[in-house]
């Protein structure tokens, strides 16, 4: 799985590059985001990949993030999801750079800007003192969400955390337990 991904990308994005300061080897793309994964060199000048389950991943200044962007990475995504993040993002070039409609309709219902989590590929999270939400546009494992069309909701009053609801359903949930006027 893992040298498929290596090929895969540099197939996609042109060879990795070695960053010895790092021992990570680097993808740029031209959808925001920079993949890595650790390497070392070996005796005869070859990079040798760690064979990690997971990519770590760096958003470009381009993508709105509300972390400090000279961290060292943003996130990590699980090896078997990159191929398909890369099919979204070629099939979807602004994917990660843009708001699902999902996230508009609710930043527009609960008065909360939307912002990225820290640690997730793509995900939008809105969030206040009595509740939490976050999408997964891009299905990764990052919860019970799996789109950008359904969300995980945590209302602290109740503390219970709702999976996998549409915007209707937490529209409807924070009405009725007057959360939004």
């Amino acid at each position: 799985m893992h040298a498929s991904n290596i090929n895969l990308l540099n197939e996609e994005f042109g060879k990795g590059i070695y960053v010895p300061a790092e021992d990570d080897v680097i993808w740029h793309t031209p959808y925001g985001v920079t993949f890595m994964t650790p390497a070392d060199i070996n005796e005869n000048s070859k990079v040798k990949y760690d064979l990690d389950s997971m990519y770590s991943f760096k958003y470009d200044t381009s993508i709105e993030f509300p972390f400090i962007h000279n961290m060292d990475c943003h996130g990590h995504i699980y090896m078997e999801e990159l191929s398909d993040v890369i099919t979204q993002l070629k099939t979807n070039p602004t994917k990660l750079r843009s708001k699902p409609n999902s996230i508009i309709e609710l930043e527009q219902i609960t008065g909360i800007k939307a912002h990225r989590i820290d640690g997730f590929f793509g995900t939008w999270q809105i969030y206040c003192d009595n509740y939490s939400m976050f999408n997964n546009p891009f299905n990764c494992k990052t919860g019970y969400a799996n789109s950008e069309n359904n969300f995980e909701l945590y209302i602290n009053k109740l503390q219970k955390t709702f999976e996998y609801i549409s915007v209707d359903k937490i529209k409807a949930l924070l009405l009725t337990h007057k959360l939004i006027k």
